[in-house]
């Protein structure tokens, strides 16, 4: 994501956006394979990102799946991050993605010495 985002169902661009971080009242949606769609509150309050969704066939927010990969975004002022993965949506909070991170960041940490063991208990 650039500093600089567009509305897909209008003008309204939004400059000096953080990597991966939604102003307030933004939203955004992703085909898989390409970047994502960005939509403003007002596009997204009159119906522009639902009609998006339809006419890119994709389904809706609930149902979403990205079998390639997963996708996450901040919201500074919900103080939320919007993830998108292979099982679909979720907003969690800022709390709730500290915790993510810190629980992948220790079982990543322990990859080598489980594969250590794993080795030795084969012999």
């Amino acid at each position: 994501m650039s500093d600089l985002i567009s509305c897909m169902g209008c003008a309204d661009m939004q400059q000096g956006v953080p990597e991966a971080a939604l102003p307030d009242g933004w939203d955004a949606m992703r085909i898989p394979g390409f970047e994502p769609a960005y939509f403003c509150g007002g596009c997204v309050d009159g119906g522009m990102m639902e009609q998006y969704r339809a006419q890119q066939g994709l389904p809706r927010r609930a149902r979403w799946r990205f079998p390639n990969g997963f996708m996450a975004l901040y919201r500074p002022a919900a103080k939320q991050v919007l993830l998108a993965t292979a099982d679909g949506m979720a907003e969690i909070s800022e709390r709730e993605a500290e915790q993510l991170v810190a629980a992948i960041a220790a079982a990543l940490a322990v990859r080598g010495l489980a594969e250590q063991l794993t080795v030795e208990a084969r012999r």
